[in-house]
């Protein structure tokens, strides 16, 4: 019975660090640039997916705002919005890739240089959400926090999803918009 016990309790202790040592290799495939170990931790589709939610209900929002009673523009914003889904999610799929990441962390680099930051030392917060959810907060260059959801996927915890404020995730619209200028 005392083996069963102990057993039972490095188990658990197995599982609960997992996470954060999962957390501590995809700090370090950010670090190293490594498209390869970036390709086994995160979760690509979901991902994108998130974002592409995210960015249609920022547009969705912005479609709200009351309009003026001399608003002439007919249809053209509701189009407009409609078209800046196509095209945010058309950007998405071809940016949000282990080589679209590896390109953007590698021009970030060279507008800054010197600034060498441990992916880790941006951490503010990490626990369980769920047995199989795992949040990560993080703060970006702004100071703003950004949460990192990672899923248990059999046997392996990935980032699945990005969760950020809706201002953040204009911001990233309109610098996926500037980069394919």
């Amino acid at each position: 019975m005392k083996k069963l016990v102990i057993a039972a309790v490095c188990i658990g202790a197995a599982y609960v660090a997992y996470p954060y040592v999962s957390l501590y290799q995809l700090a370090d495939a950010v670090e190293t640039k490594d498209a390869a170990a970036l390709e086994d931790r995160i979760d690509w589709s979901n991902l994108r997916q998130g974002l592409k939610d995210d960015i249609s209900a920022v547009l969705a929002m912005s479609m709200q705002k009351p309009q003026e009673a001399n608003d002439s523009t007919g249809g053209f914003e509701m189009l407009g919005a409609v078209l800046g889904a196509k095209f945010a999610d058309i950007m998405i799929d071809q940016m949000v890739t282990p080589a679209g990441l590896v390109m953007t962390m590698r021009r970030q680099a060279a507008s800054h240089p010197g600034m060498s930051l441990h992916p880790l030392q941006s951490v503010t917060g990490a626990f369980f959400d769920s047995p199989t959810q795992f949040l990560v907060t993080v703060k970006n260059d702004h100071g703003e926090p950004i949460t990192l959801r990672m899923s248990l996927e059999g046997l392996s915890w990935k980032v699945s999803r990005l969760i950020s404020s809706p201002n953040q995730i204009a911001e990233f619209a309109r610098s996926m918009r500037n980069r394919s200028n």
